[in-house]
């Protein structure tokens, strides 16, 4: 008789958590803190009353099986070593070439690719990657990152890195809040851009981010066959950007301060953000226009570090110069499992937009949370005409799989007024 079905399965997606991890951490196995824990039986007593069964739990009990079944696949990884096997491969060494999953953003499908990287790159500290990236959707990303302490403490970092991206069928529904879903068409974005400036850790918790860069970006036809072409349905005339795409000249700061305990997998503590930057055209085109970003994320433990209500606040407008416009790919979009759940991927473009969520997180063990989400938004011309009634809302819940400094991976299910839907990213942004 072999494993039950969902011991195997748990194994796989043990496997694939031990892959992600390796993908998130850049230091040796041997420079992470030792946590031992001397009293056994007193670990175990107390995880037995943390996890112990209460009546009001009854409606968790197909995700408790689930989470008790998986939990020995991950204990099988444990016990055979594989993530330090795996990590010692990966990340034990100052150069060479590492897995990549992901990284495309959302609605592009599988995404793989690889990256060579080399650590202490021209001084201790520096780092450069080359990172490789396409997605079975034919979405594509290929560039180059830099990082070099300009300090002897590693306080003050100079930043650079030069990208070409293929966005193959980003979906566009119209302008506005009230854009009809019945109108999606699909549209191609091709990207050269390149960005540098400096980065100051001010301290543990604060940074300062100031970056300069161009952007180089054109418009095409999409190539999902399921829907129209954008211009076959919007003229493009009144669409910015439509007609020639854009090329901007980009300066910004941004300042972040970052209170979470473990930054992936955070259970206490807080992430803030302020942005400001400038956009002008590099061409003939009328756009230039200033960007403010603002967005807050709170966690705070219910009673127990198993129990976490987690909160967000993102607000961004672009604020149009004279008679310039904003280009609809520099807009605001809302819309998909990274910001409004429930709705298709990029179903809301407009020139500002306000997104608020709350997530009631349970966790099931060390690998898994089970998760409840409500996420309300919407997008309008300028921040005055937000109304409560024009809010869009969406809810559901699902799961989060973790691993010592992250969550790899996501599968939730969202709905809305505009259907279901399900999600499967790779990695965590809340």
């Amino acid at each position: 008789m072999g494993p039950p079905v969902s011991r195997v399965a748990a194994i796989v997606i043990a496997v694939l958590l031990a892959a992600s991890a390796l993908l998130a951490q850049s230091t040796p196995l041997s420079s992470q803190p030792s946590e031992r824990i001397i009293d056994v039986e007193a670990a175990q007593r107390a995880k037995q009353v943390e996890h112990s069964f209460r009546a009001w739990q009854a409606p968790l009990l197909p995700f408790l099986a689930f989470g008790h079944a998986m939990e020995k696949g991950f204990i099988a990884v444990d016990r055979n070593h594989l993530l330090d096997k795996a990590q010692y491969y990966v990340a034990e060494h100052d150069r060479g070439f590492k897995p990549l999953f992901g990284g495309l953003g959302i609605g592009t499908g599988f995404a793989f690719g690889v990256e060579y990287y080399r650590n202490h790159f021209l001084r201790r500290g520096g780092r450069i990657g080359i990172p490789l990236r396409a997605s079975t959707l034919l979405y594509q990303d290929y560039g180059i990152d830099l990082s070099l302490p300009v300090d002897s403490g590693q306080r003050v970092f100079f930043d650079a890195n030069a990208h070409y991206r293929v966005r193959s069928q980003d979906d566009f529904f119209g302008l506005g809040n009230d854009s009809r879903a019945g109108d999606r068409t699909s549209y191609m974005l091709q990207s050269r851009q390149f960005s540098f400036g400096p980065r100051f850790e001010l301290s543990r918790r604060l940074r300062f981010h100031a970056r300069f860069g161009y952007n180089s970006t054109s418009v095409f036809d999409g190539k999902d066959a399921r829907f129209p072409v954008i211009t076959a349905q919007f003229a493009r005339s009144r669409i910015p950007g439509l007609q020639n795409g854009a090329r901007l000249w980009a300066g910004e700061v941004s300042l972040i301060h970052d209170t979470r305990d473990v930054p992936g997998r955070p259970r206490s503590g807080g992430y803030h953000r302020l942005e400001a930057g400038r956009r002008q055209s590099g061409d003939a085109n009328d756009f230039g226009f200033w960007r403010y970003r603002a967005e807050a994320e709170r966690y705070l433990p219910l009673g127990s570090r198993n129990r976490v209500l987690a909160l967000r606040f993102l607000g961004i407008t672009n604020q149009a110069r004279g008679a310039s416009a904003v280009p609809f790919f520099e807009q605001v979009i809302l819309g998909g499992s990274s910001t409004l759940r429930g709705f298709r991927e990029f179903r809301f473009y407009d020139t500002s937009g306000i997104m608020m969520s709350a997530e009631y997180r349970y966790n099931l063990n060390a690998y898994a949370d089970m998760v409840l989400f409500v996420d309300q938004g919407q997008v309008a011309r300028q921040p005055g005409d937000f109304s409560w009634s024009g809010l869009r809302t969406g809810y559901g819940g699902g799961l989060r799989f973790l691993n010592q400094q992250g969550t790899p991976f996501k599968l939730l299910i969202g709905r809305s007024n505009e259907g279901t839907r399900v999600y499967f990213s790779l990695g965590g942004t809340f």
